[in-house]
Parts: C-alpha cells; sequence; structure tokens
C-alpha cells in the first residue's frame, strides 16, 4: 500500500508538487497521468526515497519514505526509463533484467561487507 498525505516539493521558485494526497491500495492498479513537468518523476523519486518532500509524508509498504528508506528500498522494485534497452526488450524483460542485476549487486555488496570484516576485500 502507498500512503501519500500533502506532499509537496519546491524547488526555489518552483512547486512542483503542491500538497497531494492519495492511497493505493496493495494489487490496485494505478496510473500516474499529467502533462510533462507536472511533478510526477518528483513524486516517484520521492516515494522510492531519493529525494525528500519539502513537506507532507508517505509511506510505502507501511515504511515512511523519510525515516525508514533502506525497509522502503527493499520493499519496492523500481526501473526508471533512462537506463533500459526499450528498443530491444519487452518491458517484462526490462524488468526481469534490472531485478537480476539489482540482486547481483546486492549479493556483492553483501559479500563485500563480510569481506572488509574478515580482512579480505582486496583479495
Amino acid at each position: 500500500m502507498i500512503e501519500i498525505k500533502n506532499i509537496s516539493k519546491k524547488y526555489k521558485n518552483l512547486i512542483a508538487i503542491d500538497n497531494i494526497s492519495t492511497e493505493i491500495q496493495d494489487n490496485e492498479i494505478f496510473g500516474l497521468l499529467d502533462p510533462n513537468g507536472a511533478g510526477k518523476t518528483t513524486l516517484i523519486h520521492i516515494l522510492a526515497t531519493r529525494i525528500k518532500p519539502t513537506s507532507g509524508t508517505a509511506f510505502v509498504n507501511g515504511y515512511s519514505t523519510l525515516n525508514n528508506s533502506s525497509k522502503v528500498r527493499s520493499s519496492i522494485g523500481i526501473v526508471f526509463q533512462s537506463p533500459s534497452s526499450d528498443d530491444i526488450l519487452t518491458g517484462y524483460e526490462n524488468l526481469n533484467s534490472f531485478t537480476i542485476i539489482q540482486s547481483s549487486f546486492r549479493y556483492a555488496q553483501k559479500k563485500n561487507r563480510r569481506c572488509i570484516r574478515i580482512g579480505w576485500a582486496n583479495k
């Protein structure tokens, strides 16, 4: 479930998001539709804990995007448009490839942390 309460994001004189509130239930299909520059990507970045809102709160799968960013990130999967192979792979194949890469990256991070603890990091 995603819960968005009075989220706003301002950049100097630009209001990217102005006091948005909504709830998206588990297994609900939800479309985020608006013109370019309306704040869709900004909202997704807030929900994925990549940036913080100027005001308001959001919860993803019960975790606060402000106070539990690691729990939020481990409970979601997101593929941004830029690093994809749209012209070669289907949407499913893009998502699957990204999941495999992220899983491998997380495994390598965990392995490296273990190696650092026992002094094997560069061996």
